[in-house]
């Protein structure tokens, strides 16, 4: 049996200061389980600094990842990816964005978040700030996810190949780590 604790509206004043303290809420099962595959990856990024094959420069889970921008309409929006991950292989740095995907999302709704990718990046605003255009990285359940997120990418997205990869969990890291030789870059 698990628990999770909270603080309730008054503790919650004690501590925010700076407005309205949102109530507390029992998390969901599949909430939980999104959190907790983030924070796998993570510690495999964390394990593989630890025994030398990579160095971790940087992991930002949400909300510090998001990025604001304007968008194609002129209206203001968010990029929400799940994490930000810079890292460092030999000699090259590679800046990640991570979408993990539980196989809850419908095909249209993962072009949806790529098409917001490729709009985002069309700003200039991640390439002015960092000088770098992160690769997305959707990281899957299952070989069976995998295909369908690929296959739903290609048909419906018009993007730089490869800006977008499709990973199962347990080879996520292996994609985060390849060199472009690897990838089939150059």
């Amino acid at each position: 049996v698990s628990s999770v604790y909270a603080l309730d509206l008054a503790g919650l004043r004690l501590l925010d200061t700076s407005g309205r303290p949102r109530r507390p809420w029992t998390p969901s099962t599949p909430f939980v389980a999104h959190a907790v595959a983030v924070t796998e990856l993570y510690v495999q990024l964390v394990e593989a600094a630890r025994t030398g094959r990579i160095e971790l420069l940087g992991f930002d889970a949400e909300p510090r990842c998001w990025r604001q921008y304007t968008d194609g309409r002129l209206e203001p929006a968010t990029l929400k990816p799940d994490a930000d991950v810079t890292l460092a292989v030999g000699d090259f740095e590679h800046h990640w964005f991570i979408e993990v995907d539980l196989g809850t999302e419908s095909a249209p709704r993962v072009v949806a978040k790529a098409r917001q990718y490729l709009d985002f990046y069309g700003t200039g605003d991640e390439l002015e700030s960092r000088g770098v255009v992160p690769r997305v990285l959707w990281v899957v359940p299952d070989e069976r996810r995998r295909l369908q997120v690929t296959d739903a990418l290609a048909r419906s997205c018009d993007a730089p190949q490869d800006l977008f990869s499709v990973a199962v969990a347990d080879q996520a890291l292996e994609v985060l780590v390849a060199d472009d030789e690897d990838r089939g870059g150059g």
